[in-house]
């Protein structure tokens, strides 16, 4: 049971993770990373979190208890924040700064992998203690283990990505990249702390239900949905016979008979359901006879497989129902009777309702186009009020002043007679000779729009190189027209040298060869795809084939060879029949031979007891023969002694008297 100063330090221990987390995500200079900054996240941050995950290591383990949610959230807590903090700081630094990289493709790689490994933390802090349920206490162990190298390794690797930038100047330098991560960081360590006192405080734990459980509750759930749903049909069915096509008496019977028999299969116990299914016959319902109807209402009624109405004439006679055949199952039964009417006098109410419904789809039709007419009239009603406004408007509207042009070198004209000077391109401009656009062929490399006070270029570029042109000058953005990943656009106003606007405008022209090339590889490395695809398909369609053989082979002959060891079960099966016969008749005659030993024995036992009981009594009587003469000695001898002691007092007496001045013989007695 964990104890309020265990969970007092569980606590604190998450606040002060957290603070530390807030403290390395939050970059500590404007312009540069600092040695100092690498000591501290890297070195001096992670021994104070080791210390803390050790803490709530030996709490977790001293009182495992997967079930309680406080416990492993914040066991696990203080070490993903930090591994969390420190991708992030990682993060930051690599987008300020592409320095310490040859190529871009590295600097891009590098951060695809620490921004997935970002994610992957994110989401695994917030999982983990529903993952590690099934864990046994070893097996926790190992994880726990395995969590700890990765992050040891993890945090070598942003050691040496973080180190190649300390010293060098950071190439984004605004005070948001601080003022940002500190808000952000700042919200989710109060989100976490918030998260860990309310677990604190609460008694929230995890339930672990049964898988088998489950099941068994959904199917329970689904067989009385079905059973439900199954009334719910045949009632329909019931009512729709009832109703729609004329009958009552004949289905009141069959409605509550099937009605019944499904209530008492659905009373029967779950493991009568699970026993094998015997074959059952079919025993003839007794004959129901129904009463005669009218000559006008002929009915018959029998099983068919489909509810088929049929037109027959007014003359045919009155059809007694045939005995319908009841079949008994263990499963739910569904009855289907269909019941074929004839009624000549419904077939007419038909076509009238019918005929009625038309008229009414046409009034219907009718009424809608009187609408669509209206609308129409409304809108061209619209359309000449705004004709008019717009007139009005226009009569109103004042002569605009003419802007100011700012002077920009090099000018608009400068750049448009440079990509003119190209060979081999052709140009088109707009009506106003603002916007222009440049083709090579029908493929356009470059595009230019004029306005007062700047201008724009639309250009291709590798995208390998864009970063170093986006970071290092003003007003590169990605184009939204033309569509493609090699499209940029940039705003001159002033800021861009001569030499820099023309190598963009070379590099666009070679930017549309190079793409141009890479085109014809793409398609014929689609082409060589397309066609070893279907070399790939005709090669499996082949290998299906022979598969598909080779299965019939050995499904066929699997069937022999079961069909074989069917026959030798079945011989096997006689066999072990008669040996269990023979081993039957022997057990029984064993059995008898025991009976009748166990007889014997027992009438031997009686007899020695019998003559043990009769020794046993003879014995007594002697030793009561012995004892009767043992007293009778006694009594004589004792008899004896009286009789001399009296015969001695007697003696006495009679000297005493005869001895002068002797006493009396009562005093001599």
């Amino acid at each position: 049971m964990l104890s309020n100063k265990e969970k007092n330090t569980l606590l604190i221990s998450n606040i002060i993770a957290i603070v530390i987390s807030l403290i390395v995500c939050v970059p500590f200079g404007k312009t540069s990373v600092t040695s100092f900054e690498l000591i501290a996240k890297f070195i001096v941050a992670p021994i104070l979190i080791a210390v803390l995950v050790g803490i709530t290591t030996y709490t977790k383990y001293n009182n495992f208890q997967p079930a309680n949610k406080f416990i492993f959230v914040s066991a696990y807590t203080p070490f993903f924040s930090y591994v969390g903090a420190s991708l992030f700081s990682t993060l930051l630094a690599l987008i300020r700064t592409t320095n310490g990289y040859s190529h871009y493709y590295q600097w891009l790689l590098t951060l695809i992998v620490l921004v997935t490994a970002f994610v992957l933390v994110a989401i695994v802090n917030h999982m983990i203690h529903r993952w590690i349920l099934v864990f046994t206490k070893n097996e926790l162990m190992i994880v726990d283990t395995v969590l700890l190298i990765l992050a040891i390794f993890l945090t070598f690797v942003l050691h040496n990505t973080v180190s190649n930038h300390v010293g060098a100047v950071l190439q984004a330098e605004s005070i948001l990249y601080i003022i940002v991560p500190l808000v952000f960081g700042l919200l989710f360590a109060a989100f976490h702390v918030l998260r860990i006192m309310y677990l604190h405080s609460s008694k929230e734990s995890f339930k672990m239900v049964s898988h088998k459980e489950l099941v068994a509750n959904w199917k329970a759930e689904r067989e009385k949905i079905y059973s439900e749903a199954e009334v719910d049909i045949l009632y329909g069915l019931y009512s729709f016979s009832k109703n729609e096509l004329g009958l009552s008496d004949e289905l009141d019977d069959l409605y509550e008979e099937i009605i019944e028999e499904l209530e008492s299969q659905d009373e029967e116990p779950a493991a009568e359901e699970e026993k094998p299914e015997e074959p059952v016959k079919e025993e003839a319902a007794p004959e129901e006879v129904v009463e005669e109807k009218p000559v006008e209402e002929p009915v018959k009624v029998e099983p068919v497989p489909e509810e088929v109405v049929e037109e027959k004439p007014a003359t045919e006679q009155p059809i007694v129902e045939e005995p319908v055949p009841l079949v008994v199952k263990p499963e739910p039964v569904v009855v289907k009777r269909v019941v074929e009417v004839i009624n000549e006098v419904e077939l007419e109410l038909i076509q009238k309702e019918q005929k009625a419904l038309q008229e009414e789809r046409q009034k219907l039709e009718e009424m809608q186009k009187a609408k669509l007419e209206q609308l129409m009239e409304v809108e061209k009603e619209l359309a000449q009020v705004e004709e008019k406004l717009a007139a009005a408007a226009a009569k109103e509207r004042k002569p605009k002043t003419p802007p100011v042009v700012k002077d920009i070198k090099p000018s608009f004209e400068e750049v448009l007679n440079y990509v003119r000077a190209i060979p081999d391109i052709t140009e088109k401009a707009n009506a106003t000779q603002t916007s222009y656009r440049f083709m090579i062929g029908n493929k356009p490399f470059l595009m230019m729009q004029n306005s007062p006070k700047d201008y724009k270029i639309t250009f291709l570029y590798e995208l390998d190189e864009i970063v170093d042109l986006i970071v290092n000058t003003p007003n590169v953005v990605k184009a939204k027209s033309p569509k493609g990943d090699n499209w940029f656009k940039l705003t001159n106003k002033g800021d861009y040298t001569e030499d820099q606007i023309f190598d963009v405008v070379d590099k666009s022209h070679r930017m549309l060869e190079i793409l141009e090339e890479r085109k014809l590889q793409a398609k014929e490395q689609a082409r060589l795809a397309k066609l070893e695809a279907k070399i790939r398909e005709r090669e499996a369609i082949r290998l299906e084939k022979e598969k598909a053989r080779e299965a019939e082979r050995m499904r066929k002959q699997k069937e022999r060879e079961a069909e074989k060891l069917r026959i030798q079960r079945e011989k096997e099966k006689e066999r072990q029949k008669i040996l269990a016969q023979k081993e039957k008749e022997k057990a029984r005659l064993k059995a008898q031979r025991e009976k009748e030993r166990e007889k014997a024995r027992l009438k031997a036992q009686k007899e020695r007891e019998a003559a043990k009981l009769k020794a046993q009594k003879e014995k007594e009587r002697e030793a009561e023969r012995l004892r009767k003469q043992k007293e009778k000695e006694e009594a004589k001898l004792k008899a004896q002694a009286e009789k001399a002691e009296k015969k001695a007092q007697e003696d006495a007496a009679k000297k005493a008297a005869q001895e002068p001045g002797s006493s009396t013989p009562k005093e001599a007695a």
